[in-house]
């Protein structure tokens, strides 16, 4: 962990992760992961939802024991996406106090930032647009239709660069709010930083741990 008592270093990109980092989006996901793993025979108790959504489908899957088969598959993919587009499921998405003032700051300093996500960018967009953000403030966007391995798998960041164009990785950071995130991050060979808004995390020298967003321009 490194104390946040002198100034953190600064970034030529900033990546971001979406859910939990930039949006707490967990009261709108338990809709999501209850409903969509209802359409396919499971009952999953809603209380987990802030770990289901900081790990992969796959491992919350075979942790609630859910059917594999295609046609399951095809269905729970189905779900997901129509109640992440649901109205009522977009209203209980809320912004974390700091989202703004430090999408600002990054903005008004012409540093480019761009969305690593495992989910879909029209979703993102989607929140964007209810919370008035515009699509421009981050010039990249990856998502789970672009890149079908999801994190830890570095490819969704290492597609990002690819778009940005050449940099030197030193100049990169990627921030999430799970383990996941950081060791993507770290295969990619980009400065991994883990929001941990309620220290639930362990100090390690692999990662630099902050509790608020606003520590990024410190």
């Amino acid at each position: 962990m490194v104390k946040l008592t002198h100034h953190m270093q600064k970034y030529k990109l900033y990546l971001f992760d979406f859910d939990g980092t930039l949006v707490d989006s967990h009261h709108s996901l338990e809709d999501v992961f209850y409903g969509a793993y209802k359409a396919i025979g499971v009952t999953i108790d809603k209380t987990n939802t802030p770990r289901y959504a900081r790990q992969p489908l796959e491992v919350t899957s075979k942790e609630v024991n859910a059917p594999d088969d295609p046609k399951s598959i095809e269905i729970f993919i189905s779900e997901i996406r129509r109640l992440l587009d649901d109205k009522e499921v977009l209203k209980k998405t809320r912004l974390y106090p700091e989202t703004l003032e430090v999408l600002k700051y990054f903005n008004d300093n012409n540093i480019p930032v761009g969305i690593v996500t495992s989910n879909n960018a029209g979703h993102v967009k989607d929140v964007l647009d209810f919370f008035d953000i515009a699509h421009d403030t981050f010039s990249i966007y990856v998502d789970s239709d672009e890149i079908r391995e999801t994190k830890p798998s570095p490819k969704p960041i290492l597609r990002a660069l690819e778009k940005f164009g050449p940099i030197d990785l030193k100049d990169v950071c990627y921030v999430g709010d799970a383990l996941n995130d950081a060791l993507a991050a770290e295969r990619a060979h980009v400065t991994p930083i883990l929001l941990d808004r309620d220290n639930s995390y362990p100090s390690e020298k692999k990662y630099i741990k902050i509790v608020d967003l606003r520590d990024l321009i410190k």
